[in-house]
C-alpha cells in the first residue's frame, strides 16, 4: 500500500495550490456565496491575482508556462467546464502593504500560518463537522486582535471561502506520498495565511 505514490514538483505544488484557492473562489460565485453575505467576487479574484503576481517573470519562482494556467485558466482543472468564468472580471483593487506596515504584515502571515501548521500538518482524519468553524474562527481572532482599526465583516467571507481551499488541500492525499502531502501542506497554510492578512490592505487601484 502506497508504494505507487508519486512526489510532484515544487512548481506542480504551487499550481495545484491556487488552483485549488481559484476554484474555492469559483464556487463562492457559483453558489452566490459572495453576493448573499455582500462581498463583490471580483475583489475575491483581485486578491488571487495579486497574490500570483510575484511569479510573473520570475522562472526562478515559478516557470513562465505555470504562471500562465493560474492567471489564464485559474481553477483548471477542477470541473473548470462548469465555472463560472467570474475571473475575467476581477475588481480594480490592488492589496499593496507600505513599508511602514511590511514587518507587522509578515508577522501577522507568519502567526497564522504557524497556528495552521500546528493545528492542521498532520491531520489525517479531518472531521468536516467541525473544521471550517475551528479553523476559521483560529484565523478570524488572529486578524481581528491585529488590524482592529483595518477590521470589517467581510473578513469573515474572505476566510471562510479560503478555508473552503484550506479542506480540500488538506484531504489531498490520493496518489501522492507522505512527504509531497506535507510541502502541498505547507504551501496551503502559506498562501492562505498571506492572502487573508493582505486582505486587510484592500485599496482601490489596478494591477
Amino acid at each position: 500500500m502506497g508504494l505507487f505514490k508519486k512526489e510532484i514538483s515544487d512548481d506542480s505544488i504551487i499550481v495545484q495550490t491556487f488552483q485549488t484557492i481559484a476554484q474555492s473562489i469559483d464556487v463562492a460565485a457559483q453558489t452566490g456565496m459572495a453576493e448573499n453575505t455582500g462581498l463583490d467576487v471580483g475583489d475575491l479574484w483581485a486578491l488571487y491575482f495579486w497574490t500570483i503576481k510575484p511569479f510573473e517573470a520570475n522562472p526562478d519562482a515559478l516557470s513562465p508556462d505555470y504562471y500562465k494556467i493560474l492567471k489564464y485558466t485559474p481553477g483548471s482543472p477542477f470541473a473548470f467546464s462548469n465555472n463560472t468564468r467570474t475571473f475575467e472580471s476581477p475588481s480594480k483593487f490592488i492589496f499593496p502593504v507600505h513599508p511602514d506596515d511590511y514587518e507587522h504584515y509578515v508577522k501577522v502571515s507568519m502567526e497564522i500560518r504557524d497556528l495552521l501548521e500546528s493545528n492542521y500538518l498532520n491531520v489525517k482524519n479531518l472531521d468536516d463537522s467541525t473544521f471550517m468553524q475551528e479553523c476559521g474562527n483560529l484565523i478570524d481572532k488572529i486578524i481581528k486582535a491585529n488590524f482592529a482599526s483595518r477590521y470589517t465583516n467581510s473578513i469573515q467571507t474572505v476566510i471562510f471561502i479560503l478555508t473552503l481551499a484550506l479542506r480540500s488541500i488538506l484531504k489531498d492525499t490520493h496518489r501522492i506520498n507522505a512527504p509531497t502531502v506535507t510541502r502541498l501542506r505547507k504551501k496551503g497554510f502559506l498562501y492562505i495565511s498571506l492572502m487573508v492578512t493582505s486582505w486587510q490592505f484592500k485599496t482601490a487601484g489596478q494591477l
